[in-house]
């Protein structure tokens, strides 16, 4: 049965049917009411949460002032679940102790915040709807916006009784295209096209002296290259230090050194990446200590797949005063 992954897990609030009680979501099963045991001793152990919630056991409540039985009430829930099989069960509860609840007795909460990071296509979809075109803009502004606020004629706003019109009329603002920058090199020209260029052909004018550079592979499920001593990867690694020569930079004549590809572990079980993060962490800091402390120049990291944890990850809170620089493998390489 279908979950949900756990960041928006964690992002929703919920209210209980049978008690109303408003919970935040700890997860949500793979299995349903009739497939879920839990042990209660007083229904004499193992128990399904389908036969928990059709149980009916009344309890009398003694009034010991007047030593009469005023009213019963239901111990236990007593609902008849219609979807015990279709729908599965969500914990209420915490890491310690878990509450377990059908789905159709949670009713999501309104106005519950997404807080965790987007994925790529989300936030593909979110740029394209936030960044329109000027006009498109001002045109949902005054045909859409205006209306629905009362701003247009006859005007029907509360606005009216304190003297106050609306200028359906958007601001005009004057502006101006600039000319974009020139870019020299010593050897070649930039060929410069919507902010952006290569260094092809080109040589830079300082360029820089690299005393050392090493080769990391970061393999994440595709094993794309076998591991240091693949022809591919020696290829590629060969061709981006000849560009680098050739751009004019001093490098050394040997290969770099090419650190041993580190185990990630998968995602499913790893869904931030901070087990991944930290086991290249390591294979990083073995390879300074395997150096007696001397840093290289850069590191080239290379990363089978495209991540919103393990790039950012790399980037930032890895190792201190170490220059990485990123390359994605194409599907070229399979």
């Amino acid at each position: 049965m279908p979950t949900l992954p756990l960041s928006l897990v964690k992002s929703i609030k919920v209210r209980t049917l049978h008690l109303g009680h408003k919970k935040k979501l700890n997860a949500v099963l793979t299995t349903s009411a009739r497939n879920t045991f839990f042990d209660c001793a007083e229904l004499g152990g193992k128990v399904s949460v389908e036969q928990y919630f059709a149980k009916s056991k009344y309890k009398s409540v003694l009034n010991k002032s007047l030593k009469v039985v005023l009213t019963e009430f239901l111990e236990y829930p007593r609902f008849k679940l219609k979807y015990a099989v279709d729908l599965p069960v969500v914990d209420l509860g915490t890491k310690k102790k878990s509450v377990f609840v059908p789905a159709e007795l949670c009713v999501i909460e309104e106005g519950v915040a997404y807080h965790a990071k987007l994925s790529d296509k989300e936030t593909a979809q979110m740029i394209r709807y936030a960044c329109n075109p000027p006009k498109v803009n001002a045109d949902a502004i005054v045909d859409r916006g205006f209306p629905a606020l009362g701003f247009t004629n006859p005007v029907d706003s509360p606005i009216v009784g304190f003297n106050i019109t609306i200028d359906p009329n958007m601001a005009v603002v004057p502006g101006r295209e600039l000319r974009p920058p020139g870019l020299t090199y010593k050897v070649g020209q930039a060929k410069v096209q919507n902010g952006s260029w290569n260094i092809l052909d080109v040589k830079f004018h300082r360029p820089a002296t690299v005393h050392a550079w090493w080769v990391m592979v970061v393999r994440d499920g595709r094993n794309m290259i076998a591991g240091p001593n693949d022809a591919r990867l020696r290829g590629l690694v060969t061709g981006f230090g000849d560009k680098l020569r050739a751009c004019g930079l001093s490098l050394p004549n040997a290969l770099p050194k090419l650190l041993p590809p580190p185990n990630l572990p998968p995602k499913d079980k790893d869904p931030d990446r901070l087990n991944a993060i930290n086991t290249i962490r390591e294979v990083l800091k073995q390879a300074i200590a395997d150096a007696r402390g001397q840093k290289p120049s850069f590191i080239l990291v290379l990363l089978e797949n495209r991540d919103n944890y393990i790039y950012p990850g790399i980037k930032v809170s890895i190792i201190p005063n170490l220059t990485l620089f990123f390359y994605q493998f194409k599907p070229i390489f399979l």
